[in-house]
């Protein structure tokens, strides 16, 4: 049976970290052959912290990655890398959201290291991370490269979207730290109008002129496509668009939906966007 791997690697080139999906398709060996506890993936875990701890990269993206890794990893708060790794952010950070410089990559990946460290400890730097992302969301909403970048100013980035998406998520959803709605709605609209006639998504994507209406896109990839799909998901969820599911403990049959009436589903659904767009 053909079964769907996606491996997430991410790898930091000159300035700007990248995020490579890579989507292996009808695996030779059944998906359920090596497991976390496999001796294999032990092995190659010790081996990769092993040589975290020995590494050194003084980018601030590259110490908040090193960090999430460590924390993930049940490493205590006050691990050198962590600790680190936090010192650097909180120095970056303490003239503010709107001076906070370091790229969209970086930001998305910090807040994700500080959630998963301690959301309450560390809540002024989610928020103020969380902020920076609100300030430097561009007018046809989503994010790139600087407006002073020469070649990609005046365009949103698929890649870095998809940071900026996670992290954000992250904090509403692990640490109760709200998103405007009217951000997640125009990264919506914005992933929408930059689908190409393919069904894929480029790289620096060029708005089509209504919703509805799709333009070829550049750049066209299946790890962009990945990235935006995954990135749209996440936006549908955080303004409403899901259904209603049964508690784990609700023994009703599965034959029997969840009712909501129109008001409360109104209320539920914070977005301009006709919603059958999203059913494209």
């Amino acid at each position: 049976m053909c079964s769907w791997h996606v491996a997430t690697v991410f790898v930091f080139r000159a300035k700007w970290p990248l995020l490579v999906l890579l989507a292996l398709t009808c695996p030779l060996r059944p998906s359920w052959a090596i497991t976390p506890d496999n001796p294999r993936v032990k092995s190659a875990v010790k081996d990769a912290i092993e040589y975290l701890e020995g590494a050194s990269d003084g980018r601030l993206g590259a110490k908040a990655l090193v960090g999430l890794t460590f924390a993930k990893h049940g490493a205590d708060p006050s691990h050198p890398k962590i600790a680190s790794a936090i010192k650097a952010l909180q120095n970056a950070l303490k003239n503010g959201p709107e001076k906070f410089r370091s790229d969209i990559y970086s930001t998305g990946v910090s807040i994700m290291f500080l959630v998963a460290v301690d959301p309450s400890r560390y809540r002024y730097e989610i928020e103020t991370l969380c902020k920076s992302l609100h300030l430097r969301q561009k007018p046809h909403g989503a994010w790139g490269y600087p407006i002073t970048h020469e070649k990609h100013g005046k365009t949103c980035d698929t890649s870095m979207k998809q940071y900026a998406v996670l992290g954000l998520w992250e904090a509403e959803d692990q640490a109760g730290i709200e998103t405007p709605r009217i951000v997640w709605d125009r990264v919506a609209r914005w992933l929408l109008l930059t689908q190409d006639e393919t069904g894929g998504f480029g790289y620096q994507g060029q708005p089509s002129a209504r919703l509805g209406r799709t333009v070829k896109q550049s750049g066209v990839r299946h790890s962009m496509t990945v990235a935006a799909l995954g990135s749209l998901y996440i936006v549908k969820d955080r303004i409403g668009i899901t259904k209603l599911k049964k508690p784990a403990d609700d023994d009703t049959p599965d034959a029997f939906q969840p009712y909501e009436s129109p008001e409360a589903r109104a209320a539920r659904i914070k977005t301009r966007i006709d919603l059958r767009h999203f059913a494209r």
